[in-house]
């Protein structure tokens, strides 16, 4: 599959992949549709059992229905989650019901609004009173009414465990879209409906219980026009999307990024750099050069590839005159292709890496690096001998610790937040115009001088997670904040 990038309309979400729009929710009419899981062991919970559920809603109108429910109507046992208490309010209500006089219940002191995504999650402690019953709207637990307490001992029955109605079917309809649904036994999870099947007449059980639920009436809808999945189902992104120039091509000849010192850096005893690159390696190549050759005390450090000979190596000054050089590696670049380069610089060891994979070790005689405050950073050109990177570079990483192997590797392939801990540089280089490289680590900013756009086409893996911002996605994946034994 051809992988490439893709952004937001605002340029602050790096996704890669190629996408389709698949119907990710389900649009309940509010007369007569519903989902059908039916009865199963694992769904089944009593008095004493702490269990809990997570579902995302939009209602549309204010109408008593229930959301999920394992409720018989005919003997008026089992627990229900109900959007409106009345035929015309928007309360949320969480219960167990014994019998038609016995039943514990809570309902929110505040209406919900309509037309308004939102995640509900009711929890209950397995303490058999209402005190022990909860809701959360959002992630967020909100005030809430006990408007039942008797006492109950049993309230299991082989029902139907039943999405937008009560019972199969038998009434209460909800209408509106629902997505995600999530159902907890103490903190296991012991079923997960995405409704993202898109298509069809039943909804998959991606718990591994393989309760799966048949659709009777309701629709496939997206939760948000303009949903992206990949290809496979496993993505959902919300957003418009465009392609945008997210490296720099850099000539060869007089092309480079030229960033301004910055004390953040430390005392560089302990530091990483880390960038993606593609170029052929028959040049030598400069990475990052924070060295100069023509004032006295000038000279801090260089990543850099010399004479042809495709390794990695190091060379730095513990102060600023003497200096001390070192090959890294010896492993071979990939010629013309895009790979991602770092460093560690550990009191004096160097190691290695290409593509998140360590490739050697070596040494030089210093602990620390001096870090001349009147010599800037380049990226792609060194001060000495005027080397110049001939090919494209993008996403140049500045941490003042080491980092691990297993940390690279993790995260070469993701788009940094730039809050990240010890990140003191970040030039994604994703800005797709104009001559300024932001750094979204802090205000260091870079300028871009002869360099010119390109996209990069990166293989970046599809890591992105769920966050509850409506940008990039309104799920969130958090679990419930209380409640569960062993949450």
């Amino acid at each position: 599959m051809t992988k490439i990038v893709r952004f937001d309309t605002e340029g602050n979400l790096d996704i890669k992949g190629e996408f389709s729009e698949v119907p990710d929710a389900l649009e309940f009419d509010g007369e007569s549709d519903y989902v059908d899981v039916g009865h199963s062991d694992v769904l089944e919970m009593n008095v004493g059992d702490a269990f809990a559920m997570e579902i995302w809603i939009k209602p549309y109108s204010k109408h008593r229905s229930v959301l999920v429910s394992k409720y018989d109507t005919d003997s008026h046992t089992g627990w229900w989650l109900r959007f409106g208490r009345g035929t015309d309010d928007s309360f949320i209500v969480f219960g167990l019901r014994q019998d038609l006089s016995d039943q514990i219940l809570i309902q929110t002191d505040d209406e919900v609004p309509l037309d308004e995504w939102m995640k509900i999650t009711a929890l209950y402690d397995g303490s058999g009173d209402a005190a022990g019953l909860s809701i959360e709207i959002n992630g967020e637990e909100v005030d809430y009414s006990i408007d039942e307490d008797d006492t109950l001992t049993d309230i299991t029955g082989e029902y139907p465990f039943t999405i937008g109605a009560r019972d199969a079917g038998a009434s209460w309809f909800f209408d509106g879209k629902i997505s995600r649904l999530k159902f907890y036994h103490e903190s296991s999870l012991v079923g997960y409906w995405p409704l993202n099947e898109g298509s069809g007449d039943t909804v998959h059980d991606k718990s591994g219980n393989e309760n799966h639920g048949s659709i009777v009436g309701a629709e496939w809808v997206y939760s948000i026009e303009g949903n992206r999945f990949d290809t496979e189902g496993n993505l959902d992104i919300k957003g418009e999307f465009s392609e945008v120039p997210d490296a720099l091509k850099l000539d060869g000849e007089n092309d480079y990024v030229d960033i301004p010192h910055h004390d953040d850096y430390g005392d560089m005893s302990e530091f990483t750099l880390e960038m993606w690159i593609k170029a052929s390696h028959q040049q030598s190549m400069e990475f990052f050069s924070k060295y100069d050759t023509e004032d006295d005390a000038s000279r801090s450090f260089r990543f850099y590839n010399q004479n042809n000979n495709n390794n990695l190596r190091f060379l730095g000054s513990p102060d600023g005159e003497d200096f001390d050089s070192t090959d890294i590696t010896d492993t071979e670049l990939p010629d013309g292709e895009w790979c991602h380069i770092a460093m560690t610089f550990d009191k004096g060891t160097c190691r290695g890496y290409i593509n998140g994979e360590h490739v050697g070790t070596s040494s030089v005689n210093f602990d620390s690096v001096y870090n001349n405050s009147g010599v800037n950073l380049w990226l792609g050109q060194s001060h000495y001998m005027d080397r110049y990177l001939d090919g494209e570079i993008r996403d140049a990483r500045i941490w003042n610790t080491v980092r691990s192997e297993e940390e690279i590797a993790d995260n070469k392939d993701k788009r940094l937040s730039g809050d990240e801990d010890n990140l003191v540089g970040y030039w994604p280089m994703n800005e797709g115009e104009g001559t300024t490289a932001i750094d979204s680590a802090g205000s260091n900013d870079g300028t871009i001088n002869g360099a010119t756009w390109e996209e990069s086409t990166i293989s970046y893996s599809l890591s992105i997670k769920e966050t509850g911002n409506t940008t990039n996605t309104i799920f969130s994946e958090t679990g419930p904040t209380k409640g569960l034994v062993g949450w």
